[in-house]
C-alpha cells in the first residue's frame, strides 16, 4: 500500500497529466502532495479509493493565475509562486497589463494556448509567434539565466548603434527592459536607420511626437507599436520638410516644423528656389546631393556643392555658427571686386541685402582687372541686353545664363576679322573689319549701328568699356602710329586719307591709289607745283576742318567706281581768292560724266580751269579720268589769245613774254593776271602798266607810254579791256 508504487505511480502515467499537484484536480480528496517524500495531506480520505475518481471542475485559473480577476497568467504560479523574482511569475503581469505605449501582449505570443485544461506536463512550453518573430527573429528561453534572447518584441532584429538590453531578464521587473531608447532600440535606432529623431515623420500611424531629451512620446496608435510589423508611412520628398500642397520639398517647413526665414533650416531656401527674372533657376543639387531614397535623414547638414557654387574654382563652405556661406561662386567669391561686397551672405537674412545688383556678388563694373565700363551687354550680350548704371536696372537677354556656373563672354563685334583690320583693297569696299573705309562709310558707327565713341570714349582711348584704340601695344590710333590703313592718330587728316608724309590722296579712304578714282583723281596734280601753276593748298577747293574735327566724315557716301558720285556730290567747294577785276568763280559738278560706260566724272569750270579770263576752258577738266594735259597752254585757252587787246599786240609781233612773266609756278594760275610793271618790247619803247586805275581802268590794266609805234598818253587812258 505504498503511495506511488502500489496502486499507481505519481503521477499515474498514461494519458494522465504529468503534474504532481494532485489537489488541483482532486481538491475534494487531497489537500497537498509531496512528490519527494511521497506523502499526502488528505482533505477527505473517505473519497480516496472509493470506487470512483473524484475530479474537480477545472478552469484556466485552476492551476495558475488569479481566479478572482479571471487572469490565467501568474501570479500565482502552478506551485503557488507569487513573487516576480520567481520564474513562474516573473514579468507575466507586466507583459499582459494594458499598455499606453505598445500593443497588448497575448499569451499566444510566447506560448501555445492549450485547448484543454488537462495540459499540464511539468515543462515550460514555448511556442513563439507574433511580435516575438518580428523581422525573422529567432527567440529562445534560457532557464538558467531566466532570460529571453533573440525576441523580435525586444528589438533583436532592429538596427542598434549600441546594443541595448535586448536580452531581458524575466525576473527583473524594474523598468530596465522597457525604457525607451535603451531597451529595444536606441533613439534613433542606429545602424542604417536614419539618424533623425522625428519618429512621427516615418511612423506617423504609430507615433505623433517624440522628445529626444526626455525620451517621451505622444502616440498616434500605441497598438501598432511592437506589433510584429514595422509601420512605415509612405514617404515623399515633402514628408519631412517642404510643402506637400505645392509639392515643394525645400523648407519651409523644416524637419522640426520651422517656418521662419530667421531659422536656419528655412533661411533663404524659398528665395533661392523661387522663379527668377535675373538669374538661372537654382537647383537643390547646387548645394546638396539630392537623395535617391526618402530614407536619407542622418541629422547632419549635408552639403555637396556643384554647378554655380563651384564657378571658376570657388571653394564654398557653410558656417553653422554664423549661418553664412563663404567662398561660393554663385555669390561672386571668384569675381574681381574693386571693393569687396558681402560675398559671404547670411542665410537667415532674407531682406534683399545679398541679391542687390552691384553690392552683393560684384560691383558694377566688377573691378579688379575687369574693364571699368558698365555697358555689360558689349561683352555679355547672350546674358544681358542693357544695363542702367544709375538705377542698377538690367534688361536681360537670357537670365538663365546669369549665375549659371560659367562666365558667358561674347564678342560684341561679330564681323569677321573685326579685331584685326587690314589695309583696304584698292577701291574695294571691305565690310568685314573696322578699317578706315568701314569707319567713315558708316559715319563712325560700328556693326551694331553704335558710334565707336559711345563705348570707346570721345578720343577712342577707352571710354566705358576701357578698351583703348590708342594703346601703345596695338598702336592703331595713337598719335605716333603708322600711316593710313595701318594706324595713326585717328583725328589726323592722314588717318583717313593720304600717307605718313602727306594728308591728301593717294591713298584714298578705301586705299584708292589710281587717278581714275574719285578719291584720288587730280589731287597730286593740284597739290604739287608744275611748270604751269603753283602748288595749290587744300583750302583752295575744300573747307578744311579744324584740327581734330572729324564731324565732316558724316558727309561721306561710299563710291567704289565712277558710276556714282558718292560723297563728292555733297561737298561744297569755296571759290578761289578773287580780285576786283576777276569775278570768275569755280563751279564743281560731281554729276558730270564722260562716256558710256563712264570713263570720267566730276568737272571744275571757271577761275583756274578757264580760258584765262573766267570763260570756259578749251578742254573740259574732269577730276577723275578725261584727257586733261597738265602743262599744255591749249588745255585752258588758245595759244594766241583773242580777248581784250591781245589781237592788236600779237599781230604786231609782240610776244606773250613781252608783257607777261613766263609760265612758272610763281605766276601762272595764281589767281591774278600777272603783267610787267614796265614793258619794253623794243629799243626806245617803254610802257608803264597800272592796275585798277580809279575812274578809268577799274577792272583792267592801264597802259601809258609808247609801244609798237603808238603813244599811250596818261590824259587818254588806254585800258586793256
Amino acid at each position: 500500500n505504498a503511495c506511488g508504487s502500489a496502486c499507481h505511480t505519481t503521477p499515474p502515467g498514461g494519458t494522465h497529466t504529468t503534474g504532481t499537484e494532485c489537489q488541483l484536480c482532486h481538491d475534494k480528496v487531497i489537500a497537498s502532495f509531496d512528490p519527494t517524500t511521497q506523502t499526502a495531506t488528505w482533505k477527505d480520505a473517505s473519497l480516496h479509493v472509493n470506487g470512483q475518481v473524484e475530479v474537480a471542475d477545472l478552469t484556466c485559473t485552476t492551476c495558475h493565475g488569479d481566479a478572482a480577476s479571471n487572469q490565467p497568467a501568474p501570479p500565482k504560479g502552478v506551485h503557488g509562486e507569487t513573487l516576480m523574482t520567481q520564474a513562474p511569475v516573473g514579468a507575466h503581469a507586466q507583459h499582459l497589463a494594458t499598455s499606453t505605449w505598445h500593443r497588448q501582449v497575448q499569451c499566444a505570443d510566447c506560448h501555445l494556448v492549450p485547448a484543454s485544461t488537462l495540459h499540464t506536463n511539468n515543462v515550460l512550453d514555448f511556442a513563439w509567434s507574433g511580435p516575438a518573430l518580428e523581422n525573422g527573429a529567432s527567440p529562445a528561453w534560457n532557464s538558467a539565466s531566466a532570460t529571453c534572447t533573440g525576441t523580435g518584441c525586444h528589438g533583436a532584429t532592429l538596427n542598434n548603434a549600441t546594443t541595448p538590453a535586448a536580452a531581458p531578464k524575466w525576473t527583473q521587473v524594474d523598468g530596465t527592459f522597457d525604457s525607451c531608447g535603451t531597451s529595444c532600440h536606441t533613439t534613433p535606432p542606429g545602424g542604417s536607420h536614419p539618424t533623425g529623431t522625428e519618429c512621427q515623420l516615418c511612423h506617423g500611424a504609430v507615433i505623433a511626437a517624440f522628445d529626444p531629451a526626455s525620451k517621451t512620446a505622444t502616440w498616434t496608435d500605441p497598438s501598432k507599436h511592437v506589433d510584429g510589423t514595422i509601420q512605415l508611412t509612405a514617404l515623399t520628398c515633402t514628408t519631412c520638410h517642404g510643402d506637400a500642397a505645392s509639392n515643394q520639398p525645400a523648407p519651409p517647413k523644416g524637419v522640426h516644423g520651422e517656418t521662419l526665414t530667421t531659422q536656419a533650416p528655412v533661411g533663404a531656401h524659398a528665395a533661392h528656389l523661387a522663379t527668377s527674372t535675373w538669374h538661372r533657376q537654382v537647383q537643390c543639387a547646387d548645394c546638396h546631393v539630392v537623395p535617391a531614397s526618402t530614407l536619407h535623414t542622418n541629422n547632419v547638414l549635408d552639403f555637396a556643392w556643384s554647378g554655380p557654387a563651384l564657378e571658376n574654382g570657388a571653394t564654398p563652405a557653410w558656417n553653422s555658427a554664423s549661418a553664412t556661406c563663404t567662398g561660393t561662386g554663385c555669390h561672386g567669391a571668384t569675381l574681381a571686386n574693386a571693393t569687396t561686397p558681402p560675398a559671404a551672405p547670411k542665410w537667415t537674412q532674407v531682406d534683399g541685402t545679398f541679391d542687390s545688383c552691384g553690392t552683393s556678388c560684384h560691383t558694377t563694373p566688377p573691378g579688379g582687372s575687369h574693364p571699368p565700363g558698365t555697358q555689360c551687354q558689349v561683352c555679355h550680350s547672350t546674358v544681358i541686353a542693357s544695363f542702367n548704371a544709375a538705377t542698377k536696372a538690367a534688361t536681360w537677354a537670357n537670365p538663365a545664363l546669369h549665375v549659371d556656373g560659367a562666365i558667358e563672354v561674347t564678342n560684341y563685334h561679330t564681323l569677321a576679322a573685326w579685331q584685326t583690320p587690314v589695309v583696304n583693297t584698292n577701291g574695294t569696299v571691305n565690310t568685314q573689319h573696322h578699317g578706315v573705309g568701314y569707319f567713315i562709310a558708316n559715319h563712325g558707327l560700328d556693326d551694331k549701328g553704335v558710334a565707336c565713341t559711345t563705348c570707346h570714349g570721345a578720343n577712342l582711348d577707352g571710354g566705358d568699356v576701357s578698351v583703348s584704340c590708342n594703346n601703345s601695344t596695338i598702336n592703331c590710333h595713337g598719335a605716333n602710329a603708322a600711316t593710313n590703313g595701318t594706324g595713326g592718330d585717328w583725328k589726323a587728316c592722314n588717318f583717313c586719307h593720304g600717307t605718313a608724309t602727306q594728308q591728301n590722296p593717294p591713298d584714298g579712304v578705301w586705299n584708292e591709289q589710281l587717278t581714275n578714282t574719285l578719291a584720288v583723281g587730280a589731287h597730286a596734280m593740284h597739290l604739287q607745283s608744275t611748270a604751269t601753276h603753283v602748288a595749290l593748298t587744300c583750302d583752295r577747293c575744300h573747307v578744311v576742318p579744324a584740327a581734330g574735327d572729324v564731324a565732316h566724315t558724316q558727309q561721306y557716301v561710299v563710291s567704289t567706281d565712277l558710276t556714282t558720285a558718292g560723297h563728292h556730290g555733297d561737298v561744297t567747294l569755296p571759290a578761289p581768292p578773287a580780285v576786283a577785276w576777276n569775278t570768275g568763280t569755280m563751279t564743281w559738278s560731281a554729276a558730270t560724266t564722260l562716256g558710256t560706260p563712264i570713263t570720267a566724272r566730276g568737272t571744275c569750270a571757271g577761275a583756274c580751269h578757264s580760258d584765262g579770263r573766267g570763260g570756259v576752258a578749251k578742254v573740259t577738266a574732269y577730276w577723275a579720268g578725261g584727257a586733261w594735259t597738265d602743262g599744255s597752254c591749249a588745255s585752258c585757252h588758245l595759244a594766241t589769245l583773242n580777248t581784250g587787246k591781245h589781237p592788236n599786240h600779237t599781230g604786231n609781233g609782240i610776244a606773250c613774254t613781252d608783257c607777261h612773266p613766263g609760265a612758272n609756278t610763281a605766276t601762272h594760275v595764281n589767281g591774278q593776271r600777272d603783267v610787267y610793271a614796265t614793258i619794253a618790247p623794243q629799243t626806245g619803247q617803254s610802257i608803264t602798266t597800272t592796275r585798277q586805275v580809279p575812274g578809268a581802268c577799274v577792272t583792267s590794266v592801264q597802259c601809258t607810254g609808247s609801244c609798237h609805234g603808238e603813244t599811250h598818253p596818261t590824259t587818254t587812258p588806254r585800258c586793256w579791256n
